[in-house]
């Protein structure tokens, strides 16, 4: 009848205006939801933009805290070297690993023109206590110098040259784009670098193969241009790490010459090793 119809039509146009409803309150929800994510992206990403720019900016703090050191402060630490007549200073040195102590009270002063082996067997601590020196590591105790300045100062390193024991090059570099880079890393100028590069490399009789990728060199070879990337920038100090691994009689020879020739210069070398004769020779 009549006004079960009028009912029906009724109760149709609620459920209609009730699903409308539904439907605005669902895209006011899904329209604030999106404007948050929008927001929320904006402001992650001005964090990050920021936290981008603070890291720029402390990153170029610390390069201009590391950077290559003028003239002046060369001039400083040979200066500092002539009046303490001390290149390097270990000052009861402990250093501590996983629990075990590698070493304890370790005192050594070393002067210029003086050639130091470090003597031990395998494990005994000869590499971390080179690394220590370097500033690479720091000790657990103790105290290091190195021309008048703690270990840890960046600047000194331009006058240290170090061979590790295990030299792992860029295989795609020659052996004199090798040295160019590293004569830079020691503040020299490019024409500085064109004189040092060549002698570096005669010294240690590798000329012959200055312009061979050192992906072709055998493991003595390596070693060599790994003696001569630590001379190239004729540092006050040199730091040998088993200098004399993997050579043949002939190559031995060769470096323990270089190594008694380094006195004559005035350098000071301080080499690592576990074999006795080589440290009674040289």
């Amino acid at each position: 009848n009549y006004s079960e119809f009028v009912r029906r039509k009724e109760a149709f146009l609620d459920a209609q205006a009730a699903a409308e409803s539904a439907l605005a309150n669902t895209v006011r929800r899904d329209t604030a939801w999106l404007r948050q994510g929008i927001q929320g992206r904006q402001t992650r990403n001005k964090t990050q933009v920021q936290a981008a720019a603070e890291r720029r900016a402390e990153l170029k703090a610390t390069k201009d805290r590391n950077a290559a050191p003028t003239r002046a402060t060369t001039i400083d630490f040979q200066a500092t070297e002539r009046k303490t007549k001390k290149l390097l200073v270990l000052h009861n040195v402990a250093k501590s690993m996983g629990g075990k102590r590698l070493f304890d009270s370790l005192e050594l002063t070393l002067t210029p023109a003086r050639r130091i082996g470090l003597l031990g067997v395998n494990g005994a601590g000869k590499t971390t206590t080179i690394k220590a020196v370097l500033g690479l590591i720091q000790p657990s105790g103790g105290a290091i110098t190195v021309l008048g300045q703690p270990a840890s100062d960046v600047r000194v390193r331009q006058r240290i040259g170090f061979m590790p024991e295990q030299a792992y090059f860029p295989e795609d570099l020659t052996a004199r784009e090798l040295l160019t880079q590293h004569s830079v890393l020691a503040g020299l100028t490019l024409a500085e670098s064109k004189v040092r590069v060549p002698e570096a490399l005669t010294r240690v009789g590798l000329t012959h193969a200055a312009r061979d990728r050192l992906r072709t060199y055998s493991k003595g070879m390596l070693q060599r241009v790994g003696l001569a990337q630590a001379l190239v920038g004729r540092p006050d100090l040199v730091i040998l790490d088993e200098p004399m691994s993997a050579l043949d009689p002939i190559g031995r020879r060769d470096i323990r010459q270089i190594m008694l020739s380094l006195k004559e210069n005035g350098t000071t070398v301080f080499f690592s090793t576990h074999i006795l004769p080589d440290v009674e020779v040289i």
